[in-house]
């Protein structure tokens, strides 16, 4: 699935989180569009993903935005049966985004984005496929909220893999968590590391 160096092996896990910060995300991306594709042909089960992604600067993170885009969108799908339609198979995407930015100084694009991500966030609190942060991502928290820390289930040995493309803070971070909680989670790094 990745594009450069090793291919990180994701199957028989409960949930993946894909961490990325800035371009690191054209990192994980290829995996976010590998299990969509893979969950939807039902080659593997159907297993949460959530990327988690920091974004420093708009300038570099607007170009890979249709990289997001296309994985929602096919996440979507729509599948068709002769003599009738089937309702389409949902991997259950999610995106955390957290720009540093001043909401003002961001392009209009992205400031409408935002603007409708945030409404819908009001409207169905935690029900949303993507939420926006500004400034503080709680990185923490969402490991916690989504990583399933809990003995694995049936095939798997570890029910979370958490696979990252970060700068050496957020490393830092993971390598932490993925310690404390290294019965459970298994951490991998890309070998793009921005």
């Amino acid at each position: 699935m990745g594009p450069y160096g090793a291919t990180i092996a994701m199957k028989g896990y409960e949930t993946i989180l894909l961490v990325a910060t800035g371009l690191g995300v054209v990192a994980v991306a290829p995996y976010l569009q590998g299990l969509v594709h893979a969950t939807r042909a039902h080659e593997i089960r159907s297993a949460p993903v959530h990327l988690i992604w920091h974004i420093p600067s708009w300038k570099q993170a607007h170009a890979v935005f249709d990289i997001i885009d296309f994985a929602l969108a096919l996440d979507e799908g729509d599948d068709t049966e002769e003599g009738g339609r089937k309702p389409p198979q949902i991997s259950g995407i999610k995106i955390s985004m957290c720009y540093e930015e001043e909401k003002s100084s961001l392009p209009p694009k992205v400031q409408l984005f935002i603007r409708e991500m945030e409404k819908k966030e009001s409207e169905k609190p935690g029900r949303t496929r993507i939420k926006v942060y500004n400034r503080d991502l709680p990185l923490e928290t969402l490991l916690i909220n989504d990583a399933v820390i809990s003995p694995a289930q049936g095939d798997s040995e570890k029910p979370t893999m958490i696979a990252a493309s970060v700068s050496k803070n957020m490393r830092n971070k993971l390598v932490k968590f993925a310690g404390e909680h290294s019965s459970a989670v298994d951490l991998v790094f890309t070998d793009y590391q921005p």
